[in-house]
Formats: structure tokens, sequence, C-alpha cells
């Protein structure tokens, strides 16, 4: 959960393409399994936020003891206002805690942030956005996979992402692209690097962030197994092509 103290804070979601704009005085819930791009907008050259992470086993020990109701609803807004009690509790946090606190100690004060929200205003709200987080749904592999293959994410990354174990990720992906997943990702990426290559101006390092390389000599290597001639030799045979072709 991240409080912003200063400034904007814009969070970008893929695959699920939810934005969320978290002004100053605001605060947002953070789903682990997302795979999110944060941007952030100081307030005259400043930007403050403050993280708070709970591990799965404290809100179920939360939820567990206030005991909801559980109703099926829509997906709600992750966003909360920074009412003032929380702007207290998170002012003494900064105070008090100046050093690395004991984890039963972390475990308690986590327990009463969120008890502190649930006594206000915004406890329907809390509770909804708590149910959905400990809802972690088995997504469409298939769609996943063709809009994030060129996120920089391992495969590990990709199975938390589509719900699953990595065993179950690796047998599900055997069985809809006939390819283990780790080579696919690989021929996926290389496709788009020739398209690169062949339409844009993009130079080399620019080229492999955008498929998901941010280790350029990872890139290249992979690239000349695949293609038998660098990037960069394979840019100048197409410009070399290319001029021929208009001579």
């Amino acid at each position: 959960m991240s409080v912003v103290l200063k400034g904007t804070f814009n969070i970008e979601t893929y695959y699920e393409e939810e934005r969320f704009c978290v002004n100053q005085n605001q605060l947002v819930f953070i789903p682990k399994w997302r795979y999110m791009i944060s941007d952030v907008l100081s307030e005259n050259g400043e930007f403050e936020a403050f993280f708070y992470f709970f591990e799965e086993n404290i809100i179920n020990e939360f939820l567990t003891k206030i005991n909801p109701v559980k109703t099926l609803g829509p997906t709600p807004s992750l966003l909360l206002e920074y009412a003032e009690n929380i702007r207290i509790f998170t002012e003494s946090i900064l105070k008090v805690y100046t050093e690395k606190a004991n984890k039963e100690v972390v475990k308690l004060k986590l327990l009463e942030l969120l008890y502190l929200i649930y006594h206000s205003p915004q406890q329907n709200h809390l509770i909804q956005i708590l149910l959905s987080l400990n809802t972690r749904k088995k997504r469409n592999l298939e769609g996943l996979m063709l809009e994030n293959f060129d996120k920089p994410l391992s495969v590990e990354d990709y199975a938390f992402l589509a719900g699953r174990s990595i065993s179950l990720f690796n047998r599900d992906f055997q069985r809809k692209f006939e390819i283990p997943p780790k080579k696919w990702i690989i021929q996926k990426r290389l496709e788009k690097a020739v398209e690169l290559l062949t339409d844009t101006n993009l130079n080399i390092a620019q080229i492999s962030l955008e498929v998901g390389y941010e280790n350029v000599s990872c890139f290249i290597n992979l690239f000349g197994k695949q293609f038998g001639v660098s990037p960069k030799q394979f840019l100048l045979k197409k410009r070399a092509d290319k001029l021929l072709n208009q001579c």
C-alpha cells in the first residue's frame, strides 16, 4: 500500500489495462501479482511517498478476525483517502521506527493500520479491496503472453501473473503453444526485434529494451544464435539491400 505525501503517483497495469492516478493525501493498494509501470510527478520538484508491504498471511489473519460477508461485485477502486487517523499513524511510524523493527512488531503495526481504516467511513471499501486482493484468478494464458512477451520478465514472473504455479504454467503453456515457454518467449522477442530492425531507426540498445532484454549482450547473443549474424550485421545488410532496391 502506497501513501502519497507529496506529488502524484501514476500507475498503469498491463493486461488488465488499469490506470491509477494517486494524488497527494491518497493511498492505493497495489496487488503483487500484477505487472505495473509507475511514474512520479513531483510537486515543486519534490515527491514523497510511504509504502507498507503486507504479506498474505497478515491480510488473511485480519479478514479471519473481522469475518466479513463475502459478496460478489465489480472490482473495487484500489484508492482510499488518506484520513487524519492514518496520517497520524504514519507520522508516528516515521518518528518512532528509525531503525529496523522486530518482525512481530511490524506485523502488529500493519494489523493496527488495517483496523484504523476498518473503523472509519471507508470500512466497506477496505473490505472489498482486501477481498479482491485475496482472490488470485487464473488468467487467459494466450492473451497474457501475447500482450506481455516483450516485457523484462522471467518464466516465473509470467507464471505468477497467470495465477499458476510454475509446474501448472509449464503444463498449460505446452498444451496451448506446443512449445516450452522459454523457447516461445525467445522466438517472439526475436521476431519483434527483426521487425524493429527492419521498420524503425532505433539503435541496438533501444531495440534490446523494447523486446524485453535489459542486458544488450544477452540479446545480441540470442539473436546471433537464431539468425547466424549479429543485430548490427543484420541491420547493415537490410540497409544495403534497401539501397540496392532503390537503384
